[in-house]
C-alpha cells in the first residue's frame, strides 16, 4: 500500500457515559484512567490475561469507539468500519451477450490495482449490517511513547464462524496490512496512535501487491456502475447473504484478531 502524508488533526475524547475496564479483580472507570501512560494502562491490567477497555476512545471521521485489549506487554485496538474506501484504477468488466441487449448507456466497472490500466477513482463502499469488518492496531509503550508494531484487517460474518479476509490486496494472508515499505507511526498517546494508522489507511492507493489469486473476488465484490444520464457513479452494494460472502472471502487465522472484537 501506498503511504500518503497527511497533516495531523489529531481529535480524540473519552467518551461521557461511563465506561469501564476489568483488571481481574476490580473495574475502573476510564475516564479517570489516563490512556496515554503505561503504568496506567499495562500496569494496572498487571496479568498477561488480556483485559478489555470498552469504549475507552473515538477519533475523527469515524463514529464508533475504538476498542482496546492489553495482553502481553501490547496494546491492541480495533477499530470498526462501517465502510471500505477502495482508491485505485477501475477497468471495464465486459459485459456476456445477452438477448435482448444490454441497456444502452451503462458500464460496470471494478477495480483493476494496476497502475497503468484503467480509470482513478476512490470509491466508498458501505458494509452490510451482516459483515463486520475490523482495522486493527497493534502498539506498545516504548521510550515515553506508543509505538506501532502492526495492523491487521479481517471480518467476521453474522452466524459464521471465524475470521475472514477480504479479497483486497496490500493484505498477507494472515491479515497482516502492508502499510507501506517506510510506515512507522508513534506517538504520546494511543488516540492520537490510532488516528494517525487510520488516516495512512483510508488514505491510501491500493496497487496489486499481494492480490495473488483474490482479484477475480475482489472484481465480483467491488463494482460500480456509470450511467450515461447521471455524472456520479453508482455504487453496487457488497453482498449481505452469507454464503455469497463466504465464497469471496478465505478465512484466516492470526492471534491478533481475537483481541478486536
Amino acid at each position: 500500500m501506498l503511504h500518503v502524508s497527511l497533516p495531523r488533526r489529531i481529535h480524540y475524547m473519552i467518551l461521557d457515559k461511563p465506561c469501564y475496564l476489568f483488571d481481574g479483580t476490580s473495574f475502573y472507570d476510564v475516564r479517570t484512567v489516563r490512556l496515554n501512560n503505561s503504568a496506567d494502562v499495562l500496569n494496572k491490567l498487571g496479568s498477561t490475561a488480556a483485559k478489555r477497555v470498552i469504549a475507552a476512545f473515538m477519533i475523527a471521521d469515524n463514529p464508533n469507539p475504538i476498542s482496546v485489549v492489553a495482553a502481553n506487554s501490547l496494546c491492541y485496538m480495533g477499530i470498526t468500519l462501517d465502510t471500505l474506501r477502495v482508491s485505485c484504477r477501475y477497468t471495464v468488466i465486459p459485459e456476456p451477450p445477452r438477448s435482448p441487449p444490454v441497456t444502452p448507456g451503462v458500464t460496470t466497472l471494478a477495480p483493476s490495482f494496476v497502475s497503468d490500466n484503467g480509470v482513478p477513482l476512490s470509491i466508498v463502499f458501505p458494509v452490510p449490517a451482516s459483515l463486520q469488518v475490523r482495522l486493527g492496531v497493534v502498539a506498545n509503550y516504548e521510550g515515553g511513547q506508543w509505538v506501532w508494531r502492526g495492523t491487521n484487517l479481517a471480518a467476521r460474518i453474522t452466524g459464521v464462524p471465524g475470521d475472514w479476509l477480504l479479497p483486497l490486496p496490500n493484505v498477507y494472508t494472515d491479515s497482516s496490512v502492508c502499510m507501506g515499505r517506510n510506515f512507522g507511526a508513534a506517538s504520546a498517546t494511543l488516540a492520537e496512535l490510532v488516528e494517525l494508522v487510520y488516516a495512512s489507511f483510508v488514505s491510501s492507493t491500493w496497487n496489486s501487491d499481494l492480490l495473488e489469486s483474490r482479484l477475480d473476488k475482489a472484481r465480483t465484490m467491488f463494482r460500480i456502475v456509470l450511467r450515461s444520464t447521471t455524472p456520479e457513479p453508482e455504487i453496487v452494494p457488497l453482498p449481505a447473504a452469507a454464503d455469497v460472502l463466504k465464497g469471496l472471502m478465505t478465512p484466516v487465522n492470526h492471534p491478533a484478531l481475537v483481541h478486536y472484537y
